[in-house]
């Protein structure tokens, strides 16, 4: 279902980037309203039900009678809408020349005056080139004067000596390049020389650095050789020193075995001997002993002749173990004289190796100054090229520079001896063209300095020293874009947002002195806004103020966004107050329409029905009165009387009522607080109806779905 009470509401649209949480709360109060009146509607149906079922009669009138007296005064209609301030006049500076800027002498929010210095460019270029086009200018001047004199016999002397002075320093130039070219020539040949010399002598350096390498490494292969030669007889005589030292021990050993041996054969021979002389058996006449004599006499000489074995034994020993010292004697003393010569062979080698090392270092170094001496030999050789090359061309710059010279002075002698009218005009034209570089150069210098074109304050600074910036000039920043949510009839309150484009400038200079707000209006209050009406401001930042304004701009083209069609209305406030700035929030109330002098009463005590309008009258005694009224401005709450009531008189300002809901729910007429006669009453499943309780919602009551 829905309200045909809230088709008077305005609609309006708001900015793009706000399109989308305006649209959602925007719906969420409608829905919100919706269900508020569905509500209300519904529970007073059920109490005009329960009334009726209970008494069984028509519902009498349940409120009591709230009068008002008429009473003279002004009746206004109103547009409401929100914007955002901002300044009328908005310029975006730059310098008309690129530079670099080198000083900022203002800062953000600094109010500054006509005239004042903002920031300025390196003007190095712009005074160089200022200075040049002054210099070419007096040469231009200097030339026509000279032209315009009339030539005497002393200027033709003059001529004749410039020229004659002309001629001579031309062959002077080609004299001097010929002295030059022979002398760079003699010297490249001497350089070239060199180098070959150079180039040579590191040529031979290096085969002989070769060789001595060669022989370096040979003599290190050799000392090698010796060395292991050396240590390999080492070996040896270290391991014959050992076996002369066991072969010797051996010897001795044996020696002492040997002296053991004869001292035992010695020992064996005397027991023997003493025993043959003490034996009684084997002395004397006792021959029947004998047999026992031999028998003790055979047991002593077998240890003697185990003892005489012994010995012969030991004796062989010894005699080879001296065998084997004399032979270990002569390998050592071999050994000794191998290792002498091996160390003589060694030290012989080293000897070279020494002598060949310094030989190789030697011819290193060589090696390395001849390669030192080819660079510096090539460097002179470039240097005396390039000398060579820059003193050609030094002297043919002299030859031409002496050529038009010349050629200038003999142009120069023959105008002077006939100056012609064209040589007049094109001294004269390229005296003008220095005059309009100079203006200009001077221009361009004026232009490293930015300055203000008028009072105001400085709202941003895109940029810093050092940076480079390129020409821009200067610009005016306009508004545009604006939109707004209006409320609930012509006077609805509502939001707008404003926005500025701008070039991108180096400085952008407000004027806070004028404000405007550009706000959105829906296109049922826009054909009411004209361009001069009154507004009414209030900033939300500065509450308790209100700034008068007047409505300077109506565009003639909409904006259209999700189906919601406004268009922007400029308003220029009167005057300023402290503390405002640009984007602060405004509330902006535009009069539309304006009655004064004349009867007002609540919108809501007029009943239209057909044309007639009516209000009642109490009079005496609480008496009511139906009396027309001719009505004139219907404002925001209040209704112009024209005629048909005189001020004073008490009428009835409706409140809510069983009677008149049940009447306007049942014949589906109803009268809306502006005096709009509404019908249709409760509308039904299949959409019908339309008015119904129109009297308390503004006007077309509850209609089907």
């Amino acid at each position: 279902m829905r309200l045909n009470a809230l088709a008077n509401r305005r609609l309006t649209s708001v900015p793009r980037d706000q399109i989308g949480s305006q649209m959602l709360r925007s719906a969420s109060h409608q829905i919100r309203t919706h269900l508020l009146d569905i509500g209300l509607a519904c529970a007073l149906v059920a109490v005009v039900v329960v009334s009726v079922l209970s008494t069984g009669s028509t519902p009498q009138a349940a409120a009591s009678i709230r009068t008002q007296a008429a009473e003279m005064g002004v009746v206004q209609t109103s547009v409401s809408s929100t914007g955002n301030l901002q300044s009328v006049t908005s310029l975006s500076l730059g310098f008309p020349i690129a530079g670099t800027v080198n000083a900022i002498d203002v800062s953000v929010g600094q109010q500054v005056t006509s005239g004042q210095s903002l920031a300025s460019i390196d003007p190095t270029a712009a005074q160089s080139a200022l200075s040049s086009a002054q210099d070419n200018l007096s040469a231009a001047q200097a030339k026509l004067a000279s032209d315009q004199q009339v030539l005497t016999p002393q200027g033709l002397e003059a001529d004749q000596i410039a020229l004659e002075q002309a001629q001579q320093s031309l062959a002077n130039a080609q004299q001097n390049a010929a002295l030059d070219a022979t002398s760079q020539n003699l010297t490249l040949s001497q350089d070239q020389q060199n180098l070959a010399t150079d180039q040579s002598q590191l040529a031979s350096d290096q085969q002989e650095l070769k060789n001595f390498t060669a022989n370096y490494n040979n003599d290190v292969a050799r000392v090698n050789t010796d060395k292991q030669q050396v240590s390999a007889i080492e070996s040896q005589q270290y391991s014959d020193t050992l076996k002369e030292d066991n072969d010797q021990n051996q010897e001795t050993t044996d020696s002492s075995t040997l002296a053991a041996d004869q001292s035992q054969l010695t020992s064996d021979e005397a027991t023997l001997a003493s025993e043959q002389k003490a034996d009684t058996n084997c002395t004397g006449s006792n021959t029947i002993y004998s047999a026992q004599c031999v028998a003790d006499m055979t047991v002593y000489q077998a240890a003697v002749n185990t003892d005489e074995a012994n010995v012969a034994s030991a004796k062989t020993a010894v005699a080879n173990d001296q065998a084997l010292v004399s032979q270990d004697q002569k390998s050592l003393a071999t050994d000794s004289y191998n290792l002498s010569s091996a160390n003589s062979t060694l030290s012989s080698d080293q000897s070279t190796e020494s002598s060949d090392n310094s030989n190789l270092t030697s011819y290193q170094n060589k090696v390395l100054s001849d390669q030192t001496a080819v660079t510096n030999a090539q460097n002179t050789l470039d240097s005396a090229q390039l000398n060579q090359q820059s003193s050609a061309t030094k002297d043919q710059q002299s030859i031409q520079s002496a050529q038009m010279s010349l050629q200038s002075t003999q142009v120069s002698n023959s105008e002077k001896e006939t100056p012609s009218a064209s040589t007049l005009a094109s001294d004269q034209s390229t005296v003008t063209q220095d005059e309009q570089t100079v203006s200009q150069d001077q221009q361009n210098l004026q232009d490293t300095l930015l300055v203000a074109p008028s009072q105001g304050t400085i709202a941003s600074i895109n940029g810093v020293v050092g940076q480079d910036v390129s020409a821009s000039g200067a610009s005016a920043l306009t508004s545009s874009g604006a939109s707004s949510n209006s409320g609930a009839g012509s006077s609805g309150l509502g939001a707008a947002a404003s926005s500025s484009s701008s070039s991108s400038g180096f400085i952008t200079l407000v004027d806070m002195s004028t404000m405007e707000v550009v706000v959105g209006v829906a296109e049922t209050d826009a054909a009411n806004v004209q361009v001069g009406q009154s507004a009414v401001v209030t900033l939300n930042a500065i509450p308790g103020k209100e700034l008068s304004g007047t409505v300077t701009e109506v565009s003639p083209i909409s904006s259209t966004v999700s189906n919601v069609v406004t268009y922007n209305v400029t308003v220029v406030l009167n005057r300023s107050i402290p503390n405002e700035k640009p984007g602060m929030t405004a509330n902006v109330t535009i009069i539309t329409g304006q009655q004064s002098g004349v009867i007002t009463v609540p919108s809501s005590a007029v009943h239209t029905l057909g044309g007639t309008s009516t209000v009642t009258v109490v009079g005496a005694h609480n008496k009511e009165t139906i009396t027309p009224v001719v009505t004139g401005l219907v404002g925001t709450s209040q209704t112009a009387i024209l005629n048909g009531l005189k001020v004073g008189e008490n009428i009835v300002v409706p409140t809510i009522s069983t009677t008149s809901i049940l009447s306007a729910i049942v014949s589906g007429t109803g009268t809306s607080p502006t005096g709009a006669t509404a019908r249709g009453g409760l509308g039904g499943a299949a959409g019908g109806g339309g008015g119904g309780v129109a009297r308390f919602f503004g006007g077309g009551g509850l209609g089907g779905g």
